[in-house]
């Protein structure tokens, strides 16, 4: 009887890729154009044993072989096949806009950087286009009352009423330079912008500190105060007022100094007559005591 050893060698050169891919930790991007995988047979005849070989067998072990090839080819064509639309992605939305998109929407984008991709709401229609929106408020349905981790990682939904995270707030801005774009509402259909020339968020290691500086449009700049301030949650006092948690005493989640000009993360309450600087606020508009209807935050990268 014909010994059969059958062998489906170790794909050595994805290896890295298929481990990150299958765990899903970072994406990475492989270049397999000169892998050449192709599995051994070894037949091996007994020496002047006059045995004879049993073909029914080696043929259904064959068959076996050519069913498992073809799952493995598949599942690495597969996993080749998303590295190479992960490098395709665009860094932020105002890539994206230069590579042809004109509709504002959710879009995928991978920032340089070794992370994941993620998606982002891209709004290509205001003041040219190219903006990435990390912060809406229209509606009131979703809770902005959250934790530090819930800021971290964001919530919502992208297009309706959400926080992106302030993770990829970091790592959207960490290279080159990005301007900040706020447009309000209030619910007598008035509108205002605020634009900031230079934005970033730093990591959580720093607390997501935010720097925002050079203001222009109509709104008034109520996010000067907010300069060089971490970020600060009802469960983590990263502020500057010693006696109190601002994100607790003003019912938010923001860069609160000690407190605040603005706190747009703030409670939804639909106007006039708000709790003093409890609500959807921009005090150089409206003041402490006005809860706007509507607040867009977004940024896009600048030459």
């Amino acid at each position: 009887m014909a010994l059969i050893s059958l062998r489906i060698p170790k794909l050595v050169c994805l290896s890295m890729f298929v481990v990150n891919a299958v765990c899903q930790t970072e994406t990475s991007i492989i270049d397999s154009a000169g892998c050449v995988c192709q599995p051994q047979l070894t037949v091996n005849h007994p020496a002047n044993t006059g045995g004879d070989l049993n073909f029914t067998n080696v043929t259904k072990e064959l068959k076996d072989v050519k069913t498992q090839l073809a799952k493995l080819q598949e599942t690495v064509s597969a996993l080749v096949g998303s590295a190479g639309d992960s490098a395709l992605l665009p860094k932020d939305c105002s890539e994206a806009l230069a590579m042809g998109v004109t509709e504002s929407g959710v879009y995928a984008i991978q920032p340089l950087d070794s992370g994941r991709p993620f998606n982002v709401y891209c709004d290509m229609d205001t003041d040219g286009g190219g903006w990435t929106v990390f912060q809406r408020r229209k509606d009131g349905s979703v809770d902005f009352f959250l934790n530090f981790a819930h800021y971290s990682r964001g919530f919502g939904d992208l297009e309706g009423d959400f926080w992106l995270g302030n993770e990829f707030l970091h790592r959207l801005t960490r290279e080159g330079v990005h301007e900040l774009r706020v447009d309000l509402s209030d619910f007598y259909d008035n509108n205002r912008y605020a634009k900031y020339g230079l934005f970033r968020v730093s990591d959580v290691s720093d607390s997501y500190r935010l720097t925002v500086r050079s203001y222009s449009g109509n709104a008034g700049d109520s996010m000067d105060n907010q300069n060089d301030q971490q970020f600060t949650t009802k469960d983590l006092d990263n502020d500057l007022r010693p006696e109190e948690n601002c994100a607790r005493r003003f019912h938010g989640a923001w860069w609160y100094k000690s407190c605040h000009a603005s706190n747009l993360n703030g409670a939804y309450l639909r106007g006039s007559g708000a709790a003093y600087g409890r609500g959807v606020t921009w005090r150089y508009w409206h003041g402490n005591e006005y809860s706007l209807k509507t607040s867009e935050m977004k940024i896009r990268s600048t030459p």
